[in-house]
């Protein structure tokens, strides 16, 4: 399966040894371009009503040279100062309309919910590679209030403060690894790997999430699924770019033999490969199951639902075997990923700035002695914690430009027209780094939320004002994350245990010298649909002896406890 995944690079490449084939491509294209840019001409069908503000366009096309950049939240980010808060620009037939006001975005993804809940689904990322069944990418209708339903069992308040104690295990495991990690630091014969923080937290990450969803622990990022897991979770982020594919800003291409579609090519084989593996785990759940093994996973849940069912209820409820498989897979990959995100953001913001570092220290002394962790009890009398990591959010969000909405039908904001099927940006960057909103916006600085009062993330989404929210990387109204009580619990916690046990500074060169380190939002990230740091030079220390033993002692009785669960779905029944 591993071996199918890696091959997919070099089938990929097949095309190319045939030139007449790209040329015929390339010119089919150039003229499915140039018909569209004639007839997507903007056209004043509701007089009365003004176009939205716009950036020059090409005369072929529209906008789709300016939105090469892998970096596009900082074309948007520009555009935002010159436009103003509310502006479009055209991708071929489609129109992307980019809100960068928060007042804007509760008018239109909240009180006008109804018409602007809904996905764009880009045909590549969710009919091909998602089987119709991802529910951040499904549209409005019935598989998505189904799936909405079908999380809420797992992701609710009161659910959630029964998954913590994954969350609590698995951070022992953490804090053991970062021990590892600062005692590798000191010897010069072993140069240090800087990707290995990242490591440590996406194996963290990866096993919360992936025992929540499949009963499955990761042990280590050895565990034999890690570099599938990955593959998928890279696949999806890539494909759901905003003009990632032509197909998806032309689906006219769709008509094309079937010998032209490279994108249908790839995505086959993908999924392919990611079905054998998605089903391997349903099996093995099933198995278990039927063992009286215990499983705590969503996938458990959802296989109990659906006993006694006939074949045609399953399939009416959506709880067919890929519906089940890829919805557990979606709580899996969305939780893992941008919660290590911004983790890692967490880290570079420490060690670009120790004296917020020192004070959260301060915070979490004040409550949690030196012989033993901080709990989740303790995180209601830690106020700058709860700071500290709403300001990262805010700094840095892992998906800058959210995940777009697309509005049902035609209507008006303020006098502009706003054409149905338009996909409707909700632009995180722009919001969270207005100077209008937050004071010297690029500077981290979790003193702007004193006045929050350890506000949730929920909480402050439902301020009856929209400038009133801390952030904005939850989303809006009818498709804001239902996951957010277990993201922002597993930061407050994460970043709580970090800094009781660690101190964390730049990293040093063999001369002894600081190894600068920035956060330059372009050159210091990697960009798909999300915003990931680059490992980065940086420094672990235990801040004492006692704290590495609480830590040592705490694993070894997790070790324990995982034994009782037995959370392994390879291992033999």
């Amino acid at each position: 399966m591993h071996g199918q995944a890696g091959n997919l690079k070099a089938e990929s490449t097949m095309l190319s040894s045939y030139p007449f084939i790209e040329i015929y491509l390339t010119l089919g294209i150039a003229f499915f371009l140039l018909g569209y840019g004639i007839l997507a001409f903007p056209r004043r069908k509701y007089r009365g009503l003004r176009p939205l503000p716009a950036p020059p366009r090409n005369i072929i096309g529209g906008h789709e040279k300016a939105l090469i950049s892998p970096c596009r939240f900082m074309v948007f980010d520009k555009w935002a100062r010159e436009y103003g808060s509310i502006f479009q620009v055209r991708v071929g037939p489609q129109t992307i309309i980019c809100v960068n006001d928060p007042r804007i975005a509760k008018e239109l993804f909240e009180k006008r919910g109804a018409k602007y809940s809904s996905r764009s689904s880009p045909y590549v990322a969710y009919e091909l590679l998602s089987q119709k069944r991802r529910i951040v990418l499904t549209p409005n209708g019935p598989m998505h209030t189904a799936f909405r339903r079908q999380l809420h069992a797992i992701l609710s308040i009161s659910k959630t403060k029964q998954n913590l104690k994954t969350q609590e295990l698995e951070s022992r495991q953490l804090l053991l690894e970062f021990i590892k990690f600062s005692e590798g630091l000191g010897q010069p014969e072993n140069p240090p790997d800087y990707g290995e923080p990242q490591s440590i937290i996406r194996r963290y990450t990866l096993s919360v999430m992936m025992t929540l969803s499949f009963g499955h622990r990761i042990k280590s990022l050895d565990d034999p699924i890690v570099r599938t897991v990955f593959d998928i979770m890279d696949d999806i982020a890539i494909a759901s770019q905003p003009g990632q594919y032509l197909v998806d800003m032309f689906p006219i291409l769709k008509r094309l033999p079937y010998f032209f579609k490279t994108w249908e090519h790839k995505s086959e084989r993908k999924v392919e490969w990611q079905w054998a593996f998605l089903n391997d785990l349903l099996m093995r759940t099933e198995k278990q199951m039927n063992a009286g093994t215990p499983n705590i996973g969503l996938i458990r849940a959802l296989i109990e639902q659906r006993q006694g069912m006939s074949e045609a209820e399953k399939d009416q409820k959506f709880l067919d075997e890929k519906s089940i498989a890829y919805q557990a897979e979606t709580l899996m990959e969305a939780g893992s990923d941008t919660t290590a995100i911004t983790a890692m953001n967490f880290l570079l913001a420490m060690v670009l700035h120790p004296d917020i570092m020192r004070k959260g220290q301060e915070s979490v002394d004040a409550v949690v002695p030196t012989s033993r962790l901080p709990e989740f009890e303790d995180l209601e009398s830690m106020p700058y914690i709860n700071q500290i990591v709403k300001e990262v959010m805010r700094w840095r969000p892992v998906l800058p430009l959210g995940v777009p909405h697309l509005n049902t039908t035609d209507d008006d904001y303020d006098g502009y027209h706003i054409p149905a099927n338009s996909m409707i940006v909700g632009n995180m960057w722009s919001m969270q780094h207005d100077s209008a909103h937050y004071t010297n916006p690029s500077e981290f600085s979790p003193e702007r939320f004193e006045e929050s009062k350890g506000k949730s993330a929920f909480e402050s989404s439902i301020e009856a004002d929209a400038m009133g929210r801390d952030h904005y990387v939850f989303g809006w109204g009818r498709r804001i994350c239902p996951g957010m009580h277990l993201a922002e619990a597993s930061m407050l916690l994460l970043v709580s245990r970090i800094l009781w046990g660690f101190h964390l500074s730049t990293a040093k060169d063999k001369d002894g010298r600081d190894i600068k380190v920035t956060a330059d939002p372009e050159k210091a990230y990697t960009h798909s649909a999300f915003a990931n740091p680059k490992a980065f030079p940086m420094s672990f220390s235990l801040r004492c002896k006692e704290r590495g033993e609480v830590i040592r002692k705490s694993h070894q009785d997790a070790l324990k406890t995982w034994s009782e669960m037995k959370l392994d779905l390879f291992r033999e029944t």
